[in-house]
């Protein structure tokens, strides 16, 4: 994706005031932001007023500048946006920076390294976030390589560099929303009356009959499971990891007691010595890990001896109408993202996930038990697929499209099956070391 020399030899007589330098670094930033814009059309970039000035310049060579979009993304083209730096200015509020303007950053990162004193200056969000935060050049580029991703759509034909790691687009999103994924299956039901995912999880360990237990959760979140397996133990330490900084910050700030220690650690490489717990628990958290093996052997190496892990996952469609009502909704959107293909290492079904399972824990005695989460989509079909996957985006006419065929599944199941919920299936699995 080398920027054409003939469009470089235009602007060269467009802006005599900068020397070769000068115009070589404005021009490699500005490649950027076509980069970046053309496989992230959610997100504006605003740029500095000599890379909107390279813009405009490059976009009056209508056959050159066609030329670049599509070598950076076949069958597209970025229109100049009207509006000015100052209007998008007094368009928003800088004492909150958002979940876009840590996106564009992050984005910016991840793809392209870090900033430095040339090049921080053409990207208005940048200079923003060190204004607000009073950071210098060095505290920004350390905050964004915790959280830098490419959390955009990408596509087939763009630069191999720009391939989205699926653990980091999950992690990027729970740094920027934490708490969200969590309220969202505590509110959700299942066909237990009264009990959502995490109470049934938390019925589950109450076979465990050993005093002040040493409990580990995996993937904690902001501590909602924690809640709820304070009450059945009289006495417990419990120890929560979760690769989500913001996270553990906010389940460190809810009311624990002393036994109770929130850590931001990697599940596949735990901070704890050999046969540490009797207790490993996980919601809806492991089958988003893609190295099984890795995991699963260092989940054995800190339990003990006749310890116990559960964790929950989705589980395969049932026979249920509900069930196939969603599994046909999920095919769509799945049809619609083309990102979705890429999570197929990652999304493990329970049959995938068991054989690992097995393969690393041969004396380990297996159960499982299935439940029906009751999914309320006749409001919005797509915001539900949207927080499952916060990381992928449709344009408006994958929406119209995935809006008009949803809701007409979901006519057709409410015709035909009156009264019933759309589910999905949730298996728990308990295994026991021997």
């Amino acid at each position: 994706m080398q920027f054409p020399s003939s469009l470089r030899k235009h602007l060269i007589g467009k802006l005599p005031q900068l020397d070769a330098a000068e115009l070589d670094l404005a021009i490699a930033e500005f490649h950027k932001f076509m980069i970046l814009s053309l496989n992230s059309p959610r997100f504006f970039f605003p740029c500095s007023m000599l890379i909107d000035q390279i813009w405009h310049e490059s976009i009056v060579e209508t056959r050159e500048y066609a030329a670049l979009c599509d070598s950076i993304c076949p069958g597209s083209f970025l229109h100049h946006t009207g509006m000015a730096h100052s209007e998008w200015m007094q368009s928003r509020s800088i004492n909150d920076q958002d979940s876009e303007d840590l996106s564009v950053l992050a984005s910016y990162y991840s793809n392209f390294g870090p900033f430095d004193s040339a090049t921080v200056h053409h990207w208005v969000v940048a200079t923003d976030i060190m204004k607000l935060k009073q950071w210098n050049l060095n505290q920004l580029n350390s905050f964004l390589k915790q959280i830098s991703q490419f959390p955009c759509k990408t596509r087939k034909n763009i630069h191999s560099d720009l391939q989205p790691k699926i653990e980091d687009l999950i992690q990027h999103f729970h740094q920027l929303h934490p708490g969200e994924c969590e309220t969202f299956f505590s509110n959700l039901p299942t066909t237990v009356p009264g009990m959502s995912s995490y109470d049934i999880l938390a019925n589950c360990i109450d076979i465990i009959t050993t005093e002040n237990p040493v409990i580990l959760e995996v993937g904690c979140g902001i501590g909602s499971m924690a809640r709820k397996i304070s009450n059945r133990f009289n006495s417990m330490k419990y120890f929560g990891i979760d690769q989500s900084e913001s996270e553990i910050e906010l389940a460190r700030r809810r009311l624990f007691g002393p036994e109770t220690d929130f850590t931001v650690a990697d599940a596949k490489n735990l901070p704890f010595k050999d046969e540490f717990f009797d207790l490993i628990i996980s919601h809806m958290s492991i089958h988003l890990i893609k190295d099984h093996e890795g995991l699963f052997s260092e989940l054995k190496r800190v339990i003990k001896p006749n310890g116990h892990l559960y964790f929950t996952i989705p589980g395969q469609p049932g026979d249920e109408p509900g069930d196939k009502a969603y599994s046909s909704i999920l095919s769509l959107f799945n049809e619609l993202n083309e990102s979705l293909k890429q999570t197929s290492s990652i999304y493990r079904n329970e049959t995938d996930l068991l054989k690992y399972l097995q393969s690393n824990f041969g004396s380990f005695a297996v159960r499982k038990s299935s439940y029906q989460i009751n999914l309320e989509l006749s409001g919005n079909p797509l915001r539900h697929f949207e927080l499952l996957y916060p990381y992928l985006t449709l344009n408006d006419t994958q929406k119209n499209h995935f809006k008009l065929h949803s809701e007409k599944i979901l006519f057709d199941f409410k015709l035909n099956h009156p009264g019933k919920p759309i589910t999905r299936t949730m298996v728990v699995y308990q295994a026991i070391r021997d």
